[in-house]
């Protein structure tokens, strides 16, 4: 490699955040080629944003850099409310087109004057077209394409092969909730760290009685030892520290959505602007929303983890609805099977108990008050915090499972074959 290429890739790596180190793999290939994106080329917008003014901004800077316009006939074109659901942040332009475009199911042909924008069925069609020959005068060579037709230029697209490229993406979640109160009162404190196999491990201090309740810790010393998430799990369940709320898995295909909710949906009552009363869904408890995307830097892929977590609830008997929220968001970097962890996310609850003589502190207050001599109200606070571990896995191309799956449609039938056989010869022995 040349030394400016490898003073480059330094410096890609050298800044903070990801989207600005590394675009797409196609900037390293521009870059390794050297051929540099200004940054008049580059573009960004939030996925709230309308689809129309995204394709329309683009297409505004199509017409300075290579005085093309861009030419939408979808149908999303027309749809003023539809969002371009996709976070673009300085991407190159020709990339974020295209990144938009596979989102909605769409693609682009690239003619000689413009850029024509329809489903993949209808580029196919125009593509066909613009390739066959055109009649010609008697006596004249036949041309493929007629002058001045638009030139069939990254024209040719199979959506089927589209979508069996595009990799799909197993998001493994774990709610653990811990309760700190219950925690503090034993003794013990833990912290989540990385491990030497990039994977996580959980790490106790402060308790004696911890390393005899871990049997399988690696190297344990006095008041402090590691262990794997899974053997911590079992511990915080065993000694009533915590629970696990919920295993989900979802498999996300890159660059979609993910959202994975434990709790329920409460209906407000509001009206409108004509008096008429309308209800309004919310989703409250523990929310989960993802959105992996799949980078390659050499022969190692990683997955840039967008996610959101959100816990919330309703305070009951509040007029208006009160509702208690914590939400945290964060942008992860993983390699294939890697985990990671997010936590921070507390809750207090605090709970009022009659406390006293049995019988004689729950008399009505109008009993001679001897609910006040013989009882007393206490009130306690538990607070829990919600730790959330993630693991993300590539799911095998379409083209290996069906190759697995073959093998073991190949494997199956030697086995019924030699099964026959083996019937066979037993029936002619008996």
């Amino acid at each position: 490699m040349k030394p400016r290429h490898m003073i480059l890739l330094c410096c890609l790596f050298g800044a903070g955040d990801l989207q600005a180190q590394i675009k797409t793999e196609k900037d390293l290939l521009r870059a390794a080629q050297g051929q540099v994106v200004k940054p008049e080329e580059r573009v960004s917008f939030k996925s709230d944003m309308p689809y129309p003014r995204v394709i329309q901004a683009i297409s505004e800077l199509t017409k300075k850099l290579i005085n093309k316009e861009i030419q939408d006939q979808s149908l999303l074109a027309e749809k003023e409310n539809q969002p371009v659901n996709e976070n673009v942040e300085g991407l190159y332009w020709r990339d974020a087109l295209e990144l938009v475009l596979r989102r909605h199911g769409l693609w682009y042909l690239e003619t000689s004057d413009r850029l024509i924008v329809s489903t993949l069925e209808n580029i196919q069609r125009m593509s066909a077209a613009m390739q066959e020959p055109v009649p010609q005068p008697a006596g004249q060579q036949q041309t493929q394409v007629p002058t001045g037709a638009p030139l069939p230029i990254r024209a040719m697209v199979d959506s089927a092969e589209i979508i069996a490229s595009m990799r799909e993406i197993t998001i493994s979640a774990i709610f653990l909730e811990v309760n700190q109160t219950r925690l503090r009162q034993s003794g013990i404190s833990f912290s989540v760290f990385r491990g030497a196999d990039m994977n996580l491990l959980v790490e106790f201090t402060g308790a004696t009685r911890v390393s005899g309740g871990l049997l399988a810790s690696a190297a344990p010393t006095p008041g402090k030892v590691a262990v794997d998430v899974t053997t911590a799990l079992g511990f915080f369940e065993t000694e009533q520290l915590g629970q696990i709320l919920s295993r989900p898995q979802v498999t996300v295909r890159e660059g979609s959505q993910g959202k994975v909710q434990i709790g329920q949906k409460l209906g407000f009552v509001t009206r409108d602007f004509q008096g008429n009363s309308v209800t309004t869904f919310y989703d409250f408890g523990t929310i989960l929303e993802v959105t992996p995307k799949l980078y390659k830097f050499g022969k190692n892929p990683f997955i840039v983890l967008s996610l959101k977590v959100q816990k919330s609830s309703v305070v009951p008997g509040s007029t208006p609805p009160t509702v208690n929220t914590t939400e945290a968001t964060s942008i992860v970097t993983l390699l294939n099977g890697e985990e990671t962890y997010l936590g921070g996310l507390y809750s207090v609850n605090e709970a009022t108990v009659r406390e006293g003589i049995p019988l004689l502190k729950d008399l009505p207050w109008w009993f001679f008050g001897l609910r006040y001599l013989f009882g007393f109200d206490s009130k306690t606070e538990t607070r829990d915090e919600l730790i959330v571990l993630l693991k993300a896995e590539l799911v095998p191309l379409l083209e290996e499972r069906a190759a697995q799956r073959a093998q073991r449609d190949v494997l199956q039938e030697k086995l019924r074959e030699t099964q026959r056989d083996i019937d066979k010869r037993q029936g002619k022995k008996q």
